[in-house]
């Protein structure tokens, strides 16, 4: 597997071009203050780069 270029990590790296992800950051004034989904948050940030 280690030969594989695509399981190496290695050969075929490419930058990521990302959304700050601080803009997706969920405000929590008080613990126990705010109710968040870690999945919903995340897909927020992914929806934002994705390709069109």
């Amino acid at each position: 597997m280690s030969a594989n270029p695509h399981a190496n990590g290695g050969l075929l790296l490419k930058e990521l071009h990302l959304p700050d992800f601080r803009d997706h950051a969920v405000d929590v004034p008080a613990p126990g203050a705010a109710t968040a989904e870690a999945t919903l948050v995340a897909g927020k940030l992914l929806r934002e780069d994705a390709p069109e």
